[in-house]
């Protein structure tokens, strides 16, 4: 045993030698592998005189193990040995010195796992071997010897301990927080049992004297107590503590300093205990619970009058009290609905204890208000309720007043807050958490009674914008309140919005007209910068409705405010502002036309590209950089000017992004930080084109302006050509190139085979997917005019995606790729087909590949195990029985599809819905079900009595199937129509028909 202890205090060492740490640690871990190092480790933890505290950790963890991995191994005179062991430990240790009055031995971490040590040992054996457990320990706190008084007295440590042992009874067998088996579920459930026929009777008793016996002796005793009886009152008859006796003492402690706390919370899991509605009620009322509340009111009144200090922990207890009687009435409420009495009776309690509810959700400290949200909820909801079915009493319509008032209060930041926009502010986050929560309760007021919730916030916000429009300066806490009051109140009355949107007079309007004429903007805190911007974008139908205000609003919101808010030294609100004014100048191009100019100059600093270090989890500033380029691209187009000029404004805005361009073109590939800097200059681009709008399809462009663009997709096709190995540059062009199909049209047309041509061979695994999607955008924007360009690049793209199929699978990450490459790919195909650009794949250059392409689609149909591929491998199929299904085209278009529809297509059909995998419980899987019978219906709209004679002449003997069953689907066919059909064959598959023995019993699985 000295050189096991020797060996732990080695590798515990942070000072030994590496050598010899790494001996001693190979020696413990070696020991706790061995079949019979735990009888060692038992002997060390034990013996006298102790061994060092980390040594026995190690010799606890040792035995813990074995107990929890290799206890089946023990031989039944080894389950004795152990026992007794442990019983002879705690005789000694525990309960020989009853005329101790201090708990204080072993530390409490060696005490909680020998605790939980001998707690893993009953949960194998209670039930099978020592079912005397309880009756074992209890029987030691029999032995008591007088004290110094004479008087009889338990052993104080003895006690400490059997409490930690029954918490971790409840920790290891009942709580549901720590992860179980099934067969450990099983396990404690019959645990729970045995212990319900007696064993729990014997510990309530003994509950009863420790709290008699230690209550002005040593208090935190009986705190430990009553958190036993607290978690096992979940499971325990509650007639064991709701009684006189218990309930005595329990509420007497809430007068006492030292067990308050621990009364309050056993009183809270008593209310929360499962229990029938009027059970529930009756424990309620016989607690008188809002006396109760007053009397802790009172108590915590007194405690801060004579301490001078509030009791934060002991209000955000008896907050979680009154949350706990509140949703419990609650749910007595809802359950009741067919007994009247018990309902009134419920709703009388909840009415009692929302004055306290309002009193905690004002507290001054969150996480005091946090702990009755559930209540507010769950009143508000059965308010709700009741105002679909009868008008609101005065009193219910005076708690609303009261808890809206509340709320906004609550929502208010405290005035000694030093209000910051970061992100990383733990205290800003919890207090914009706690926010979110709050309006989620202030939108259900408003939806519950639009009147009441409009008047107050109304009236809020009009007399502090009022306020500040008349030169005083209230506090920042309140203004930047009224202006997230004004951003949500839009969202919580959605009819005023409505009516706003429409230009209709209303409350809401009324805000938004005080809101933009008064000088808020001016008002000199950040706070108020982002939420006035955010009104800006939510009602900028104001400025449309109202253009008698154009000129002087937006001389000042635009000029003054947007601008300067653009350029804010705060980060946060800076890059939030690029956006929103993106956003702003989109809505409102014409009326912001004649200001381009100025807008244009006062922007001009923020078009310099700065190159950032890459940050993990982090968006670089050209990530919301790019809206200032969307916006200076939309100002251009909507400029009213004539098209040379407009020509004029992008070249000055696109010039010294073309002139970096070309000079990082010719940077080496090896350079990341160049590479970084010329995908952004590549995108930027993108981003002015996207500023402008979207050409109608074959529309002739001849604006100047269409002569810049096209210079800048030359530069960028001769930067992608010599950095085409670059993968932020392939990304970056495909980003431009998509934003400028959309402004040049057919004008960009000639510029795709070398675009594509220069990245399709490049591309890692992981861009695969995303070359899918743009060729689809370009197909959808140059139809039909984009087929030969397809025709010619088919071959090398599905060879790409081949390729990339074909590598190893050797994680999640990989699994997830390939399959978001094989959706893409489905996807790109049907697209073809959706544009009637289907003849690519049967063209003379790629027709050799068909057979291929139609073997992957079919392998497809069975991939089970992702459903929306197998989804779109069926949509695939249905265009190509479609388009290539028919007798005549079977010839003339694709030599062999014939055997392919017949030898593949029919039977995967019959095929799929049996596999095991294929769960029709799934609503995804039952799209792919539709899409499935739709092939067999449109096969046989191809094909008509071929089919027919197929399946009943050659598929349906093959398969054994009886002539009845294959007669009654060949009839469905024929007779249903496509939508009829879905359902026959989804019903026949499911219920007990001719149907289901085919399926199940022929088919081939």
């Amino acid at each position: 045993m000295e050189v096991l202890e020797q060996a732990v205090t080695c590798a515990l060492d942070p000072n030994a030698d590496p050598q010899v740490k790494a001996q001693a640690t190979s020696y413990c871990e070696q020991l706790r592998a061995s079949p019979d190092g735990w009888t060692l480790c038992l002997s060390l933890f034990i013996r006298e005189p102790k061994s060092s505290q980390e040594a026995r950790l190690f010799a606890l963890q040792v035995v813990e193990e074995m107990l929890s991995t290799r206890f089946n191994e023990l031989q039944p005179d080894q389950v004795g040995q152990l026992r007794q062991a442990f019983l002879s430990f705690i005789q000694q240790e525990y309960a020989s010195n009853a005329a101790s009055t201090t708990t204080e031995n072993e530390p409490i971490f060696i005490r909680n796992k020998f605790a939980h040590t001998l707690v893993l040992l009953f949960a194998r054996t209670y039930l099978n071997g020592w079912s005397s457990f309880f009756t074992d320990l209890l029987s030691l706190l029999a032995a008591m010897s007088p004290s110094s008084s004479g008087e009889a007295t338990l052993a104080p440590r003895l006690v400490d301990f059997l409490m930690r042992v029954w918490m971790s009874i409840d920790e290891e067998c009942v709580s549901i927080l720590v992860p179980h088996s099934k067969e450990e579920l099983d396990r404690n459930t019959h645990i729970k049992d045995r212990m319900r026929e007696g064993d729990i009777q014997l510990l309530a008793q003994h509950w009863l004297q420790i709290i008699d016996h230690f209550y002005n002796r040593e208090p935190q005793l009986v705190a430990m107590c009553l958190k036993v009886v607290g978690a096992y009152i979940s499971w325990i008859d509650i007639g064991l503590i709701f009684n006189d006796q218990f309930m005595n003492r329990i509420l007497g402690f809430l007068s006492n300093e030292a067990l308050c706390m621990p009364a309050v919370d056993t009183i809270t899991e008593i209310i929360g205990k499962g229990m029938k509605p009027e059970d529930k009620l009756g424990v309620i009322q016989a607690l008188n619970i809002s006396h109760l509340l007053s009397k802790l009111s009172l108590c915590l009144l007194m405690h801060c009058c004579i301490y001078h200090q509030n009791n934060e922990e002991l209000i955000e207890r008896v907050a979680c009290l009154c949350n706990a009687a509140g949703i419990a009435l609650c749910e007595v409420y809802q359950l009741s609905e067919q007994s009247p009495g018990l309902r009134e009776a419920a709703s009388v309690q909840i009415e009692s204890l929302w004055p306290y509810m309002l009193q905690f959700l004002t507290n001054e400290y969150d996480d005091t208000s946090v702990r009755v949200l559930p209540f507010v909820n769950d009143s508000l909801q059965m308010i709700k309720r009741q105002a679909k079915q009868s008008a609101l009493s005065d009193g219910i319509k005076s708690f609303l007043q009261s808890l809206l008032e509340a709320i906004v209060r609550k929502m208010q930041y405290d005035p000694d807050t030093e209000w910051t926009s970061a992100l990383d502010d733990e205290d800003a986050v919890a207090f914009l958490e706690l926010r979110q929560s709050l309006k989620t309760h202030f939108e259900v007021i408003a939806s519950i009674d639009d009147a009441l919730f409009t008047g107050y916030v109304h009236g809020l916000i009009t007399s502090t914008l009022q306020e500040v429009s008349a030169g005083s300066r209230p506090v920042w806490t309140r203004v930047e309140l009224a202006m997230q009051l004004s951003y949500w109140l839009g969202e919580a009355s959605r009819e005023q919005m409505r009516l706003f949107n429409k230009g209709a007079p209303t409350p809401l309007a009324d805000v938004v007209a005080c809101l933009f004429e008064s000088n808020v903007h001016n008002y000199p805190h950040a706070s108020v910068l982002l939420p006035y911007f955010e009104c800006a974008i939510r009602y900028v139908n104001w400025f449309v409705a109202k253009p008698q205000h154009i000129l002087p609003v937006l001389t000042i919101v635009l000029i003054v405010c947007f601008i300067s808010g653009l350029h804010h030294p705060d980060k946060r609100i800076s890059r939030r502002a690029w956006y929103l004014f993106a956003r702003f100048v989109k809505a409102l191009k014409k009326q912001l036309a004649p200001y381009t100019d100025d807008i244009l100059k006062s922007m001009q600093d923020l078009f310099t590209i700065q190159v950032e270090e890459p940050v993990e989890d982090e968006a670089s500033t050209f990530d919301s950089q790019v809206y200032i380029f969307e916006t200076a691209g939309s100002l251009i187009s909507a400029a009213e000017i004539d098209a040379s000029q407009q020509a004029v404004y992008l070249e000055t805005a696109l010039s010294p992004i073309l002139e970096s361009i070309q000079q990082y073109a010719t940077a080496s590939p090896d350079h990341p930080v160049a590479m970084l800097h010329l995908s952004h200059l590549i995108m930027a681009v993108g981003a002015v084109a996207k500023g402008f709008p979207t050409v109608e399809k074959d529309a002739e462009l001849t604006e100047p302006w269409v002569a810049v663009f096209k210079r800048a997709v030359e530069l960028i096709l001769g930067a992608v050509d010599r950095m085409k190995t670059v993968a932020v540059v392939r990304e970056a062009a495909r980003y431009s190139f998509s934003r400028l199909v959309n402004c040049l049209g057919t004008q960009l047309l000639s510029y795709i085979p070398p675009l594509i041509s220069s990245i399709i061979g490049e591309g890692e695994p992981t861009e695969v997917s995303d070359f899918l999607a743009f060729l689809n955008l370009v197909v959808h924007k140059f139809k039909p005019a984009i087929g030969e360009i397809i025709d010619e690049l088919f071959l090398p793209l599905t060879s790409r995606v081949f390729h990339t199929l074909e590598q190893p699978v050797s994680g999640t990450d990989e699994a997830l790729l390939h399959n978001d490459v094989r959706r893409a790919y489905l996807s790109f195909l049907v697209v073809l087909f959706s544009f009637e650009l289907q003849t690519v794949l049967v063209s003379p250059r790629n027709q050799g590949h068909a057979n291929t392409l139609c073997r992957f689609v079919i392998e497809q149909t069975k991939r089970y195990d992702d459903v929306p591929t197998q989804k779109l491998a069926f949509s695939l199929l249905c265009k190509m029985v479609a388009v290539w299904g028919g007798t005549a085209e079977l010839a003339m278009i694709l030599p062999g599809f014939d055997q392919f529809l017949y030898g593949e297509v029919v039977p995967v059909c019959f095929e799929v819905p049996v596999n095991p995998a294929f769960n029709l419980a799934d609503g995804q899987t039952q799209l792919v079900f539709g899409e499935l019978a739709t092939v067999l219906k449109l096969v046989h709209e191809k094909q008509g009595t071929q089919l027919q004679q197929y399946l009943q002449e050659v598929y349906f003997p093959s398969i054994q199937c009886p002539a009845e069953p294959a007669q009654e689907i060949c009839q469905a066919l024929d007779q249903l129509d496509t939508k009829q059909f879905r359902t026959f064959y989804k019903v026949s598959k499911q219920a007990s028909s001719p149907m289901t023995t085919i399926l199940i019993d022929w088919l081939p699985r």
